[in-house]
């Protein structure tokens, strides 16, 4: 067991996190990786177990209970706060309000993560507020991909930050900073905040090295997606254990900057990055 302040924070054997990957649906993932001692995460998805739920706020309801039903260890969930995503503030406001009416899930859902958007939108809603307030553990983490966003998360009350670098899969910034200085930067400027290391992880080298450069954790997408235990297609999943590093580009998505896979869908659908540089 590696003891750090995520660990103790959320109550975990080892300071891994399942990062969110919606609009994909992650709860069989979040569950497993809860249930042997990571922090598993639910994605913020139309998805739910055995179909679609159009309505997002219903469909993040039925996954969380899906969680309570299959494990009794900690957990989380994501919101995507971008400008363009209209359920982030239903969301945002009803969400909190359903975890404080359950017991077991107050109990267990201890990870709010929001991401692509404003750092504010959750931490400064009154219903989480009031959530926090009745005695929930629960804590927000906000994905800061540059420097300057971590000033604002700071300003907005977060908990703590999600530092992800130009290797991350999703949300990055412009700047094209990796993770290995931006990690360092924000560790120089906030060394008293929890933060979780994002983007390039996969490995126990990995964690060591976060951990090394003041990261409490690392969260791991595209290694959890090819695991048994990951809803994604079998196609999906066989991807990314034979491939090479270089087998990847960055694109603008309509959230921001995404890595995407090399193929032809990444090269004709998506932007070139640096068309809007």
């Amino acid at each position: 067991m590696i003891k750090t302040n995520i660990t103790e924070m959320f109550g975990l054997k080892y300071p891994i996190v399942s990062a969110a990957m919606g609009p994909f649906r992650t709860t069989d993932l979040c569950i497993a990786v809860s249930e042997v001692g990571g922090l598993g995460v639910l994605s913020h998805t139309s998805y739910i177990p055995g179909g679609v739920e159009p309505n997002t706020v219903k469909a993040m309801k039925i996954n969380m209970e899906h969680a309570i039903e299959h494990t009794d260890k900690p957990f989380g969930f994501n919101i995507r706060t971008a400008r363009l995503q209209i359920d982030a503030r239903p969301l945002c406001d009803e969400i909190p309000k359903f975890i404080q009416e359950n017991t077991k899930l107050k109990e267990q859902c201890l990870y709010a993560l929001t991401s692509a958007g404003s750092a504010k939108m959750l931490a400064q809603t009154q219903s989480f507020k009031d959530l926090k307030d009745s005695g929930s553990k629960i804590k927000n983490f906000h994905v800061a991909p540059a420097l300057w966003l971590t000033d604002k998360c700071v300003r907005d009350g977060v908990d703590g930050f999600v530092v992800t670098g130009t290797e991350g899969g999703g949300h990055q910034s412009y700047e094209k900073v990796t993770t290995l200085v931006l990690l360092q930067q924000v560790q120089q400027k906030y060394p008293d905040i929890p933060k979780i290391a994002c983007g390039g992880y996969a490995t126990g080298m990995g964690l060591a090295g976060a951990l090394s450069l003041g990261a409490s954790g690392i969260a791991m997408g595209s290694r959890f997606i090819a695991s048994k235990d990951s809803e994604f297609h079998e196609n999906y999943k066989n991807i990314a254990p034979p491939s090479k590093a270089s087998d990847t580009i960055i694109r603008t998505g309509g959230l921001g900057t995404i890595r995407l896979w090399k193929n032809k869908y990444s090269h004709i659908e998506f932007l070139e990055l640096d068309s809007f540089i």
